[in-house]
């Protein structure tokens, strides 16, 4: 999940169920873009139907961020990296990718300059300019899905 990820030019439907093997109706593909901040996205380009241009050149960079992680959980997607350096996690978008994985338990790797606005991390990892990493795990973040994060791969 990037603004530089692809969205081609067609229906915002399209744009929401690229990679689906199937496509999910309408009243699922709506409510799920909602969830995800789209509404007034959705107001605006007049529906689903409503038309994109390529690359999402009338999008803002975080309706395309939106547009990508709903079509993550559309898709059923089980890993999803998100390239932050590239948009600012506030706090919104971090609720967005923090559900998304409560919700879907897919795995997200979360690339940040700084960091910050991950709170739903379960392990946070820096690597230093040197190359040399560090990993930072809170006490209330040591088990994911019944595992010690700190000896799963």
């Amino acid at each position: 999940v990037s603004t530089t990820a692809p969205i081609l030019q067609g229906s915002l439907r399209r744009a929401l169920c690229l990679g689906a093997p199937k496509r999910p109706d309408d009243e699922r593909i709506s409510t799920v873009a909602c969830e995800f901040g789209l509404a007034h996205l959705i107001d605006r380009v007049g529906g689903l139907k409503g038309r994109l241009a390529e690359n999402g050149r009338t999008l803002s960079d975080g309706e395309i961020i939106r547009i990508h992680l709903a079509r993550a959980r559309l898709t059923g997607a089980n890993i999803v990296i998100v390239d932050t350096p590239l948009v600012e996690v506030d706090d919104a978008l971090q609720t967005y990718i923090g559900a998304l994985h409560k919700d879907t338990g897919a795995t997200i790797l979360v690339a940040s300059l700084n960091g910050s606005g991950l709170g739903f991390a379960d392990r946070h990892l820096t690597i230093e300019s040197d190359g040399t990493t560090t990993e930072d795990l809170t006490s209330e973040k040591l088990t994911h899905r019944g595992q010690d994060v700190r000896h799963a791969a």
